[in-house]
């Protein structure tokens, strides 16, 4: 954790680095939730291990293996917004419609 370079011109940080800035940050965002560069803040310093959990359990399912492997991009003039609004609350195109029409 933290020793990895993952995208050119990333800042390596260690794990005592993550958990301050996780600390930090995260009770910015309780005191004042407004403050996005907190927010993020808090996104990547404490989510990696989460990330990993989804990752692996992707991996051991068939739809997930063929998310990973074919690497589609979702796009709003490459899909059908009205059919993806119809599928019911819990699915991947319900909870990007309403967050589009939402921001």
């Amino acid at each position: 954790l933290g020793d990895v370079e993952n995208y050119p011109g990333h800042i390596k940080t260690s794990f005592l680095q993550k958990y301050l800035l996780s600390l930090g940050s995260g009770i910015g965002c309780l005191i004042n939730p407004r403050r996005a560069d907190l927010l993020s803040t808090f996104g990547e310093t404490s989510g990696e291990l989460a990330l990993r959990q989804i990752f692996n359990r992707m991996l051991n399912h068939p739809d997930g293996c063929r998310i990973l492997r074919d690497r589609p991009t979702i796009r709003t003039n490459t899909v059908d917004l009205d059919s993806l609004r119809k599928l019911p609350e819990g699915t991947f195109g319900k909870a990007y419609t309403k967050f589009l029409d939402k921001y």
